[in-house]
């Protein structure tokens, strides 16, 4: 009878650990097949699952040029304009004009006429400008206002600023009296020569505001138009892209009672992009416009500072010495609580002032499209 009992036991005992002998055998046959899959740098097939990349390196991206190229180890600018770079990395950048183009300067995280050298912590953008050695980009250049418009408690309004015969709408923006209450939805160029501002006024007090459009002569001015649907609730942005040999100047949008948070010069230096958030209950449809020219000098300039706590913010970003600026635009952190008064061409580049509202610190970045002119 004991030796039967131990019969089965020993039986069962094996049939144990030929299980288990077979998991542990798939188990490593997985993790060989995965370590092989790794090495390569590829997928491992059949199913398993596969761990998306966690390269935290900062990523150096050069806007592409036009009237030169921009070079650096990894990078030929155009076509080659972006690449990963270790943490701490120096980086220098090399500008080359074509033939008959003269380097005008850096823009984004680099400055001036000099060299480009940049220690990669985080993520950077840099644009390069190039100009005809003969003439400049832009002339005639003068900012045109509407005049003040009164928007009462509840209603909407229209502003328009039309540029003099001989010239043509680069870039637009506003200005208001009021440090809040004035909600823009529509700033873009018009279909003749100047450029349109639309707002509307959920305050219980009349505000007002004016159109701003900067009027300049340029070579092959064209717009062009992108449009989205945002849904209820939602977020969407969209980027009206220049043709190729052509930069934006300017831009900006339109849309339906949306808040604009996002109206600023595309990375890739060929557009505009434009960010809204739709607060209504209903679909909406919104439209990025970009003002394009031929203008290798063209670069672009930021300055970024937080808005503290029920407080305003206002700088400039400045262009390179022998440029105007031609248009500009904005980048919110958070649009909760924060309302832009002015967001107009300087005598210098671009101004941006914000006011906010809430008890917490919110970011706003004003962008200066700047090219070579008077």
């Amino acid at each position: 009878m004991n030796d039967s009992r131990t019969g089965v036991t020993s039986a069962i005992g094996k049939w144990i650990a030929g299980i288990l002998a077979a998991v542990l055998a798939s188990v490593l046959t997985f993790i060989v097949i995965r370590e092989i899959g790794d090495a390569n740098g590829s997928p491992t097939g059949g199913g398993s699952t596969v761990v998306p990349s966690t390269d935290q390196r900062p990523r150096l991206t050069v806007q592409q040029p036009s009237g030169g190229r921009v070079t650096s180890d990894g990078i030929l600018c155009p076509p080659t304009c972006s690449r990963l770079v270790d943490p701490g990395q120096s980086v220098t950048l090399t500008a080359q004009p074509s033939a008959g183009n003269m380097f005008t300067g850096w823009g984004g995280a680099c400055t001036g006429t000099g060299a480009c050298t940049l220690v990669m912590a985080s993520d950077k953008t840099v644009s390069a400008g190039f100009g005809n050695s003969g003439s400049p980009d832009v002339t005639n250049r003068q900012v045109v206002r509407s005049g003040r418009i009164i928007l009462q408690p509840g209603k909407g309004g229209e502003a328009v600023a039309n540029c003099p015969a001989g010239t043509v709408s680069v870039g637009g923006g506003h200005w208001f009296r009021s440090p809040f209450g004035v909600v823009v939805d529509v700033s873009r160029p018009t279909s003749g020569q100047g450029w349109y501002l639309h707002g509307f006024n959920p305050d219980s007090g009349a505000h007002d505001f004016e159109a701003e459009a900067v009027c300049a002569t340029v070579r092959d001015r064209e717009v062009v138009t992108a449009s989205l649907t945002v849904q209820p609730g939602q977020g969407g942005a969209t980027v009206a892209i220049c043709p190729a040999g052509k930069v934006s100047t300017g831009g900006g949008g339109s849309t339906a009672s949306l808040v604009i948070d996002v109206s600023r010069p595309a990375i890739s230096g060929q557009g505009w992009e434009l960010h809204v958030l739709n607060v209504a209950t209903v679909t909406r449809t919104a439209t990025a416009y970009a003002v394009c020219a031929t203008a290798p000098s063209r670069v672009t300039v930021t300055a970024s500072l937080p808005v503290e706590p029920g407080s305003n913010w206002a700088a400039e970003a400045a262009c390179p010495a022998n440029t105007v600026s031609t248009g500009g635009g904005h980048f919110f952190e958070s649009t909760t609580g924060l309302s832009l008064t002015v967001d107009e061409p300087s005598g210098k580049g671009w101004d941006l002032e914000a006011h906010n509202s809430t008890e917490v610190h919110r970011t706003v970045t004003a962008y200066a499209v700047c090219a070579t002119g008077s």
